[in-house]
């Protein structure tokens, strides 16, 4: 039995076969897809697992200026009410501000610092404190020693608060949140210690009078 040549394709036909599936393969290639969702970065706060994760998550969320890191560390409605109690030059120079401040202030004031155009740096709390134990359904922090600094973005005008706080946490549920805060008075300026600086209360006060 003799076998067929094999069959070559003239050059011109191998052209049109090329041309045909090139429109093919155009269909799918330029045809409308949709958009591929935004790339975010992401922000790593802590499990709610311990009273240090929660402050810490507090540090991340002014660093990043992200509300929600803030508010979803703060005692939810519904369960332990949150306490805001300001030192006596905080309440003295905005009286009548800290009336009844709960969740719902905290949560108003700490979107009004966020959306005012600022940067901030802020460490909650000094490298040698060591908080207590997590014990029960509540522990409380004393001698807290925090530093927040606000930057205007508009002037870049900085405006350091230092203070010394009692921050209590609470169990609700099967996590820990920051449920009173307490400033007690503001420190010295570590680079002029002649200089008393103010309290976050001043900054609460501040935001939370508009």
């Amino acid at each position: 039995m003799t076998r067929s040549a094999p069959r070559i394709l003239h050059p011109a036909a191998l052209l049109v076969a090329l041309l045909v599936a090139l429109a093919a393969l155009s269909g799918c290639l330029f045809e409308p897809r949709d958009p591929a969702p935004p790339s975010t970065s992401s922000i790593q706060y802590l499990p709610k697992t311990s009273a240090a994760n929660v402050w810490a998550n507090l540090e991340r969320s002014l660093v990043n200026t992200h509300a929600f890191g803030w508010e979803d560390n703060v005692v939810p409605e519904g369960g332990t009410p949150f306490i805001y109690i300001p030192d006596s030059q905080a309440a003295d120079q905005f009286p009548g501000v800290f009336d009844g401040w709960n969740r719902t202030k905290e949560v108003a004031f700490i979107n009004r610092l966020y959306n005012s155009d600022v940067t901030i740096t802020a460490k909650l709390k000094e490298d040698d404190f060591v908080p207590p134990d997590d014990s029960g359904g509540e522990v409380q922090w004393e001698g807290v020693v925090y530093d927040v600094s606000v930057t205007s973005k508009t002037d870049g005008s900085t405006t350091r608060y230092r203070g010394r706080a009692i921050i209590t946490f609470s169990v609700e549920g099967n996590f820990w949140y920051i449920t009173r805060w307490e400033d007690q008075f503001g420190e010295g300026d570590p680079d002029n210690p002649d200089q008393i600086l103010p309290t976050m209360g001043v900054l609460r006060g501040t935001f939370g009078s508009k």
